[in-house]
């Protein structure tokens, strides 16, 4: 009696299940049934489903029938109970009792009273078993001998191949080795007692002799059939019947396969599918060293190998000579058992089906007037052409559907030499090769190849060949496509030949040179971390081999740096992560070499990767300051201490910056390294920020780098708070430990003129607390325009989870004791001794910078300072009239040292102003004294939010005027823009940038004119450039876009050179000796 055992059981994940209602205080049905779709399956079997009920309710579901729309289901049990938040599961028996498409229901009846009746749909399309293959050889160019497989229902071909072919393997050098399809005992439940009576192998070498085995035992251990085989073709499937059938015994396993004995270098006699494995099963191998799997070379493909099992005595069977299997098989004709799987299964006795034998056709013409008792017809005389032949099973209960196979006799073959090309390629090489083809058939050869990996080019790449001759084809390898180690392709020639359209050409290279493991970074930088304190850091490790590659040795000279691997062995392409702790011990740069020591099939050896740390002493934390006069009142947090927040200053928001629509501006809070020491072990988990309009669209952001080089995170905001904070969760938390600088804050594109972006009541730290830019230009600070404050963003803190990137030790030596405090001003110590309170007052006077600085004193020594960049005010006595009102909007304008003047010469101590008008009354909206050197002069706009007008509008126009000191009087001046300026026509800009190359007394200004021949390139730069048309002696002055003068010397040849190192927009100022100036832009990048 046959029995197929097909178990469907869709359960992890609860995938297609169907619910009820969502009562809590009632039973309620939920049922998995996904398994009732038994889809195509094979006439003379029972199958078996298996379905589960869930109760999402909360009171006890009692399931009081099962029934079905057709008597060819079943259910094993119709009364369950079914206890809250659990699960009950019944099995469905369907024993089909006709060929057809079967589009049932089964109904489940229970106690729920929002879903009594739970309706479940049944699909099944059952059919008789076809034939297993047909296959075809032209004998003469006149006789086709015609053979095939028995059908399904009259046995079962046990398989884990995926039926189509991938390639072959074999050894570098002559030997013999094993290749089977492993087979579970619990797999081979349903045939115990029936017999193993034939075989299907794929050989693909006439230089390795094959011996079909059979083993059985849990490693193979005996051998219970060996017979000696010869090929009838290579390259297809051949069918081999058992000299002695092998009987299936219960609880065993059984291991079907190959001896092969290799007599070449190089030859590959083991053929194998298109994957993917089923790895430790379909794939094992034994080299001499024991049974493996293949996957763990780095193959994940299954051999070609089948075996027949049937009930003893099977009434027919193949001719005894073995036929060349037709590669197309059917799909219901494989059964391939789960591993995974060992469920009970419930089966009544299957439906009676009977096999009369088979029925060939030839162009849809049947060509036996009997079914045929026989698997094997020769068709004799035929001509020249194309055929198509079909051949059906005959059952008592009907005939099967076809399996064809086309074939033609007097049309063209191909044929290649060689068949294979292997070679052994350094890495970066190209390598050429001629590949001769062969028409040996009797009509012209029309071939082509395409869909080429990008390694692999073929000239060329078709063509016609006619019959009886020959033509070459150029074939070139660059390596630079393929993996380290051994790479294994097959490139497909498809020819117009309908029996055999394809011929396929293997190519078997290894490449050599570069390891196959290569690291991500070539240097982990843990930058500065507190003495005593673990930092962790992750590598990342490619193996770019297409073999597993094995890691057995960490190493390191230093005890402050330690290692530990995540993965022992990598899969090919796979990336692996490598733990580095670094534990300073001292104070300085600590620099060490990881050494990991690894083997693969191919290769062995040592990869090394460079560390480097700084044991540095915690500095305080969030520096900030509050001016009062001339009294500057410094305060911090102890270090560590800090709240749990990235922010600058109070965090209070208290005013807003107006924008203008369609100019995107970013706003970012920079913190380096000095201050992100303070947030040891933690993670940067959400950026908050205060806006005031909610006519914006916005984009949080995050950047690393000193210039905010690589940006980390961008995410659109939609759920906009105004006039509150609004806070942003990180898609992933950032480990604040493994960055030097974070940049955090948001990108704004304000749809009007409006004030939206906030800023605290100051101080501002200037360049970190108060960055912008605009357009994507250089970053600028709020500082440079006169305002004092720091942008209302803050990034929000956790504590790193397990496996953080900080960990705190409890050594007795790093018992560090922090004494206190020392506070400096520009470099000069202000306090005798540490202080223990965490603020200082220092003074400072009207008009002057300075820089303060605090530093930790422990034990072991003093930390980096905290630092801080103070102003005070300066004082103007100003004409009459030329007083003005700062405002948070403003505009910065150059006036470099040496501008040209017409018609007037300006003295230090004379000042320049620039005017706007008021319902007709001239009012000033900035000023600054001429120092005769470089200067900035911040003009202001008007505040919407005051009732009168107290600067300029956007856009409007800039009148000029200047006033001499000595001589008490004020005179018009026009102004000459700079065109290397973001802004340069004369109008008022918001946060505007600009530059006056000339003034002229009481006339209209100039057109721009600049006959210099100067030329820097490259412009933009990424830091270096050159300067030609120099005199020897000229004066080169370098300005950043603040006005600071960052770079002066003198040209000793007509060709300088000038390396800056910080991005921006920067003017270049040229005097000669004459007295003349030119001026250049530059931009770097």
């Amino acid at each position: 009696m046959k029995k197929l055992l097909l178990t469907l059981l869709i359960f992890s994940g609860f995938f297609g299940f169907i619910s009820g209602n969502k009562a809590i205080a009632q039973p309620q049905i939920t049922v998995y049934a996904d398994s009732l779709y038994f889809g195509d399956l094979p006439y003379g079997f029972e199958y078996v489903a298996t379905v589960f009920i869930f109760n999402e309710g909360n009171d006890v579901l009692q399931i009081n029938n099962i029934s079905f729309s057709n008597a060819d289901f079943l259910a094993s049990s119709t009364s369950l109970t079914v206890a809250s938040f659990e699960f009950q599961s019944f099995t469905v028996m369907f024993s089909p009792s006709n060929v057809g498409v079967f589009e049932e229901q089964m109904q489940i009846f229970s106690n729920d009273p929002v879903t009594p009746v739970f309706t479940s749909q049944i699909y099944a399309n059952i059919s008789i078993p076809s034939p297993l293959y047909l296959s075809a050889l032209v004998i003469n160019n006149t006789d086709v001998q015609l053979s095939w497989g028995s059908s399904g229902g009259d046995g079962n071909w046990l398989s884990y191949d995926t039926e189509f072919v991938g390639s072959s393997a074999g050894l570098a050098t002559p030997g013999v080795y094993r290749i089977a399809a492993r087979w579970h005992a619990n797999s081979l439940t349903a045939y115990t007692g029936n017999e193993l009576s034939r075989m299907l192998y794929f050989p693909t070498s006439l230089n390795t002799a094959y011996t079909l085995k059979v083993w059985k035992g849990t490693n193979a251990e005996i051998v219970v059939h060996s017979q000696s085989v010869s090929p009838t073709q290579l390259n297809e499937y051949n069918e081999v019947i058992l000299s002695s059938p092998v009987i299936i015994e219960p609880g065993e396993d059984y291991w079907f396969g190959l001896e092969l004995d290799q007599t070449l270098e190089y030859d590959f006699g083991a053929a194998f599918d298109n994957g993917p494995a089923v790895a430790g099963f379909g794939d094992m191998i034994n080299l001499g060293g024991g049974w493996e799997s293949f996957y763990n070379y780095g193959f994940n493909n299954n051999w070609l190998i089948r075996a027949f099992v049937q009930e003893v005595n099977d009434s027919i069977s193949p001719d005894n000579a073995p036929v060349v299997y037709e590669k197309e098989l059917k799909r219901h004709s494989t059964l391939v058992a789960n591993q995974d799987r060992n469920l009970k299964t419930l089966f009544n006795e299957s439906q009676p089906i009977n096999l009369l034998g088979y029925n060939l056709y030839r162009d849809g013409s049947l060509l036996n007037t009997e079914p045929l008792n026989t698997a094997i017809y020769t068709d004799f005389n035929l001509s020249h052409g194309i055929y198509q032949y079909a051949v059906t099973a005959v059952y008592d209960v009907g005939e099967s559907g076809l399996v064809e196979k086309t074939v033609q006799i007097g049309g063209p073959s191909l044929s290649i030499n060689p068949q294979f090309i292997q070679d052994n390629l350094q890495t970066g090489q190209s390598q050429s090769y001629t590949v001769q083809k062969f028409n040996s058939g009797l009509a012209a050869l029309e071939w082509s190849v395409a869909d080429l990996p990008s390694w692999l080019s073929v000239t060329p790449s078709s063509g016609i060949i006619q019959a009886g001759e020959s033509a070459n084809t150029s074939i070139t390898i660059s390596t630079n496509g393929l993996y380290n180690g051994f790479n294994n392709y097959t490139m497909v020639i498809q020819t117009n030949n309908a029996g055999n359209p394809q011929t396929n050409l293997t190519f078997l290279i290894v490449v050599e040179g570069n390891s196959a493991l290569v690291w991500d970074e070539p240097v982990l930088d843990f930058g500065m971390t507190p003495l005593f304190q673990s930092k962790l850091l992750t590598a990342h490790l490619t193996n770019n081999a297409n073999v597993p590659t094995y890691l057995y040795g960490f190493y390191t000279q230093m005890s402050a740096f330690v290692s530990y691997p995540q993965d022992w062995v990598v899969q090919p392409g796979q990336t692996t992560s490598i733990n580095v702790w670094y534990t300073p011990d001292m104070i300085g740069v600590q620099n060490d070499t990881l050494t990991l020591s690894f083997f693969n099939a191919f290769e062995s050896g040592d990869l090394k990767l460079a560390l480097t740390g700084q044991g540095a002493l915690s500095p305080p934390s969030s520096l900030s300051y509050t001016l009062e006069e001339e009294l500057v009142n410094l305060q911090w947090f102890a270090p560590g201490a800090s709240p749990v927040m990235l922010r600058y200053g109070s965090g209070d928001p208290y005013n807003s910056i107006y924008t203008v629509d369609s100019v995107s501006y970013e706003m970012m809070a920079k913190f380096g390294p000095s201050e992100l020491m303070a947030y040891a072990g933690k993670q940067l988990e959400a950026v908050s920020f205060y806006l005031y309009d909610p006519n914006v669209e916005v984009k949080i952001r995050v950047y690393t780098g000193e210039q905010a080089n690589t940006l980390l995170v961008e995410l659109p905001v939609n759920n906009l708070q105004v006039n509150g904070w609004t806070d942003v969760l990180l898609p992933e938390p950032i480990p604040v430990d493994e960055y030097t600088f974070l940049w955090i804050g948001y990108e704004i594109l304000p749809l009007d003129f409006i004030a939206a972006a906030g800023i605290d009541n100051g101080p501002g730290v200037a360049g970190a607390g108060d960055l912008f830019r605009i357009d994507g230009s250089e970053w600028r600070s709020l500082s440079e325009y006169n305002i004092n404050g720091n942008w209302t963003i803050r990034g929000l803190l956790g504590e790193a989870g397990v496996g953080d990137s900080t960990i705190k030790l409890n050594y007795s030596k790093s018992a560090n004791q922090l004494l206190g405090y020392n506070v400096y001003k520009d470099g000069l110590k202000l306090t005798e001794s540490p202080v223990a309170t965490t603020n200082y007052v220092s003074s400072l006077a009207a008009g002057q910078t300075s820089e303060f600085g605090v530093t930790a004193v422990y034990n072991f020594g003093e930390s980096n300072p905290a630092e801080i960049i103070v102003t005070a005010p300066g004082t103007l006595n100003m004409p009459e009239g030329w007083n003005f009102t700062t405002t948070p909007m403003a505009h910065n304008i150059h006036i470099p040292e040496f501008l040209q003047q017409i018609g007037m010469t300006l003295s230090p101590g004379d000042m320049i102003g620039a005017f706007y008008h008021d319902n007709g009354i001239e009012k000033c909206g900035g000023a600054a004294l001429w120092t005769g050197e470089h200067i900035v002069l911040t003009i202001y706009g008007d505040n919407p939010a005051t009732p009168a007008k107290d600067g300029f509008m956007p856009n409007e126009n800039i009148h000029w005027k200047v006033y001499m000191h000595q001589q008490q009087v004020a005179g018009e001046i026009t102004a000459e823009f700079s065109h290397d300026m973001p802004q340069y026509n004369g109008k008022f800009h918001m946060l505007g940038l600009s530059m006056i190359e000339t003034i002229e007394l009481g006339t209209v200004s100039l057109d721009e004119k600049n006959d210099q021949k100067i030329h820097l390139y490259p412009n933009p730069s990424n830091g270096s450039f050159a300067i030609s048309g120099l005199n020897k002696g000229d004066e080169i002055k370098v300005y950043s876009a603040s006005g600071k003068l960052v770079y002066i010397s003198k040209a000793v040849s007509n060709l300088e050179f000038i390396d800056i190192s910080i991005s921006g927009i920067y003017i270049v100022e040229l005097y000669s000796l004459t007295g003349e100036m030119k001026r250049n832009k530059i931009i770097i990048y």
